[in-house]
């Protein structure tokens, strides 16, 4: 006989079961755990699984018997009274044992979070504009820039100062008050002199106009690469100019062209730069429109949020921003003492989580709605994605996902991004002149 159980809604998003086991299913596991190991211990006198169970139980304790019952009660029929309650857990639940004794009916009540009533159904021919782009010949001519950027060599010049596009090689010394610190010296470290993108702006500046073998003294503040510890700490370098390169670029022209490989003449060259140009712009508009709809249709239905759910977001939004942080050379508690900045900025997490969070919980539902689902060649080609991204074999990404027990992650984000896929298809987009991109 199927397990009974009495459905308890603590709020929308929480509920309780209280599942009672009947007295014969409960005394059938207690024999089985008991035979299973009468065929496993020696009991003189007694063949192997001879043995009754009398006899049995003065050699096995009857605690870890009763635990291993429990181990196979529990999770069999909490599955079975989910289903039949037509749940949708969320997270694992808490169990709490009421009656557990063997010749009884065994009692326990689950509590768990549940995935809200989602009243989300005009989700199809959603209306959004968006503005009318197309690919310009200036964005051809820059990315045909970029090209030859990439295949430039850079070749040592003499007789001549520090430019700013300029390679510059140099040995350097830095010290903070008379102290040293971590990378503040090196040799041979070379330096593309291009100060608005240079991640240590006022170092880069300093050795414009200096000549090769040349040695200079540079007081420059410490940016984030060097540490929360050193970061933003004005340094006194002395910088000696060992070398000084200048980028050779090729001419735009066919030869350019086949030295890219696969083009024969410069027009097939310019025609591909094109097509990429183009799909990229499809791209960009595609998750454009992806981020307004899911907004749109956010914003137009209320329903509760699961609390562990937004716990968990918020957890890893802090998480990222205190790495972001970090990185930058800024301490994840800058704000501890300026109370105002600091409640203002928690609720700014706060909300971030509670939007990810419902968004997340449409996409599962017109997924489930739409029976998508997430096939082996969507995550073999995710895959592939990855791997080009980074340099790393599927096979080796694979191992780091299921190390990690992260693949369902991987796959679940999939599953969205489907569900996004299906209300950009799905949706009227118009092209409008003069519509704002944000």
């Amino acid at each position: 006989m199927p397990p009974t159980s009495n459905l308890e809604r603590i709020s929308e998003t929480k509920v309780t079961l209280e599942v009672t086991v009947e007295a014969d299913q409960v005394q059938r596991e207690w024999d089985r755990m008991f035979q299973n190991h009468a065929s496993k211990v020696r009991i003189p006198g007694f063949r192997t699984g001879k043995a009754p169970r009398k006899i049995v139980e003065r050699y096995v304790p009857r605690d870890a018997v009763g635990k291993e019952v429990l181990d196979k009660l529990v999770p069999d029929t909490y599955q079975e009274v989910v289903k039949e309650n037509q749940l949708r857990p969320i997270t694992f639940p808490s169990f709490e044992i009421k009656q557990f004794q063997e010749g009884l009916p065994f009692i326990y009540k689950a509590t768990l979070e549940v995935r809200p009533e989602i009243p989300v159904e005009q989700y199809k021919g959603l209306q959004v504009s968006v503005p009318k782009e197309e690919v310009t010949d200036q964005q051809e001519s820059d990315a045909l820039e970029q090209l030859r950027e990439r295949a430039g060599k850079w070749i040592s010049v003499e007789g001549r100062s520090v430019q700013e596009g300029d390679l510059a090689v140099l040995d350097y010394k830095g010290t903070v008050n008379g102290e040293t610190f971590p990378g503040g010296e090196g040799e041979g470290l070379q330096l593309e002199i291009v100060p608005d993108k240079s991640v240590f702006p006022e170092l880069t500046q300093a050795l414009i106009g200096m000549l090769p073998n040349e040695k200079k003294d540079i007081r420059a503040v410490l940016p984030a690469p060097f540490g929360p510890d050193w970061a933003g700490k004005e340094a006194d370098f002395v910088a000696t100019l060992k070398e000084l390169k200048e980028k050779s670029l090729p001419q735009l022209d066919d030869e350019f062209a086949r030295d890219l490989g696969g083009f024969e003449t410069l027009e097939a060259l310019k025609a591909e730069v094109r097509r990429r140009l183009e799909a990229a712009l499809r791209e960009k508009e595609h998750s454009h429109v992806a981020v307004k709809l899911l907004e749109q249709l956010s914003q137009s239905l209320a329903f509760p949020l699961p609390e562990s759910l937004v716990q968990t977001r918020k957890n890893q939004i802090e998480k990222d921003l205190n790495s972001f942080l970090a990185s930058r050379g800024i301490r994840a508690d800058t704000y501890k003492d300026d109370a105002a900045r600091l409640e203002a900025f928690k609720e700014d997490i706060q909300k971030e989580a509670e939007k990810k969070v419902k968004e997340d919980l449409l996409l599962d539902e017109i997924a489930k709605r739409e029976g998508l689902s997430v096939a082996n060649e969507d995550i073999n080609a995710e895959l592939v994605r990855i791997s080009q991204a980074t340099g790393q074999s599927p096979a080796r990404l694979v191992q780091f996902f299921e190390s990690q027990g992260t693949f369902p992650y991987l796959v679940d984000s999939l599953l969205k991004k489907k569900a996004l896929d299906f209300l950009v298809n799905h949706a009227e987009i118009n092209h409008e002149e003069g519509v704002s991109a944000t």
